[in-house]
């Protein structure tokens, strides 16, 4: 599921990953994968699953999405958007992507962000991810 917001107030936002400081008009989104069930090799004919790739397409005001420093990229008309490499599990831990993650592609003429969570429990039990990156 990803849940977008627009900040109301100045503040302050982040996890154990990091923090961010909010202004008025920040566009927020989550990505939360609630009960996530792993593959396993009795219900996936490819194996077992390691992880889970999510694309998400983010557009603003210039055609093409520039990374202007390392995860910060320019939307356009001002806006920018960083991106963490870092996600909480359900009991808070912080867990890194893999190398290269998140990354930005382009996929038929628009910009497409590429997230990627790790399997981070050794059971194939349902877990719960959460993304909390800023625009």
């Amino acid at each position: 599921m990803v849940v977008s917001n627009i900040v109301k107030e100045a503040g302050i936002a982040g996890d154990a990953g990091g923090n961010w400081t909010l202004e008025p008009g920040n566009f927020k989104f989550n990505i939360n994968l609630k009960d996530w069930q792993w593959c396993t090799t009795d219900t996936c004919k490819s194996g077992i699953g390691k992880y889970v790739k999510i694309n998400i397409e983010i557009k603003g005001n210039n055609t093409e999405v520039q990374e202007v420093e390392e995860s910060i990229y320019d939307l356009g008309a001002g806006t920018k958007l960083q991106l963490a490499n870092t996600y909480m599990t359900l009991y808070e831990t912080v867990h890194t992507m893999p190398d290269g993650y998140p990354m930005m592609t382009q996929q038929g003429g628009e910009s497409v962000f590429v997230f990627c969570f790790e399997k981070c429990m050794d059971e194939d039990k349902a877990q719960d991810i959460l993304y909390d990156p800023i625009v």
